[in-house]
Order: C-alpha cells, then sequence, then structure tokens
C-alpha cells in the first residue's frame, strides 16, 4: 500500500512540474510584452485627465484569465483607438504577484482578476468601478465586449475628456 501512494505521490509531483514548465514557456511573450508596456508607461509623461483602465492578474494564468485579457484589449483597442492613441485612455495589464503591485488589491478591494476602470482628473483618481461582469459574459465575446465598451464610455462621458 505504501509502495502504492508513492508511487501516485511521484506521478503527482512528476506532472505538476510538466504542467509548471509548460505554462511559463507559453507566456513569456506575453510577460516580456507587460513589462515592456508598464516600464514605457511608468517613463512618458500622462495627461493630466485620462482614464484608465486596468486587467489586474496574477503569474499563473488560467485560460479564462488569458481570455478576459484577450476580449478586454480587443474591445478597448477597437472601441476606443483615438482615445488610446491621444493618452486619454490608458490601458494597463498589472501583475498583482508583483511587489510593488500589491498595493492594488486594497486600493481596489480585490479579490479575484479584474478589470478596473478608474477616473484621473487634475492628475488625481476621483472615481473607479470595477468590472465585476466580465466573469458572467466570458462565453460570449460580443457581450463582453459591449459591456466593457459600454462602462468606459460612460466613465470617459463623466469625466468630460
Amino acid at each position: 500500500m505504501k509502495k502504492i501512494i508513492s508511487i501516485i505521490l511521484g506521478l503527482f509531483v512528476v506532472t505538476s512540474l510538466v504542467y509548471l514548465v509548460v505554462t511559463e514557456s507559453q507566456t513569456p511573450g506575453i510577460k516580456q510584452a507587460e513589462d515592456t508596456t508598464e516600464k514605457k508607461q511608468e517613463t512618458e509623461t500622462l495627461p493630466k485627465d485620462s482614464l484608465n483602465i486596468y486587467y489586474f492578474h496574477a503569474t499563473a494564468r488560467c485560460n479564462s484569465c488569458l481570455k478576459i485579457e484577450k476580449y478586454t484589449k480587443t474591445a478597448i483597442e477597437t472601441g476606443f483607438k483615438e482615445e488610446l492613441k491621444t493618452k486619454k485612455i490608458i490601458f494597463k495589464l498589472v501583475n498583482i504577484d508583483n511587489p510593488e503591485n500589491k498595493h492594488f488589491i486594497d486600493d481596489f478591494k480585490l479579490y479575484t482578476k479584474s478589470v478596473i476602470v478608474e477616473q484621473i482628473k487634475n492628475g488625481k483618481p476621483v472615481k473607479w468601478s470595477n468590472l465585476d461582469k466580465i466573469w458572467d459574459l466570458l462565453d460570449n465575446e460580443t457581450q463582453f465586449s459591449l459591456y466593457i465598451q459600454d462602462n468606459v464610455k460612460k466613465n470617459f462621458d463623466e469625466t468630460n475628456l
């Protein structure tokens, strides 16, 4: 009996390691692009009035998490090209597992992967909203995109950008 349990545990460890290696090898391009984007945005002068759209994720990412990122990015890029170009809308990917990003958990009361829309006026945050229906709309890209775009437009209009 001990031998069977040892074999099962050994298989579990090997399977876990294989999963970890495969998962890590699939995301370096995304992580690299994310790191580059964050550093580039930090060094650029940002406008005093803008709308920040954040996608908060962890280091370990499931298919649903990757789908949320893809759908959100597509919705923002297709619905707000000019606003992105002029930096009236800024889209940021943020890994909350990075120590420098931990404050966002308290700032936005995060409890899972989330899309947050934050209004900035005179360089200071004035209002934010968590688009928490993203999980309910994950199986319908069209509805997901409309939900994102409608909420971004509503917040954009409120900030009078």
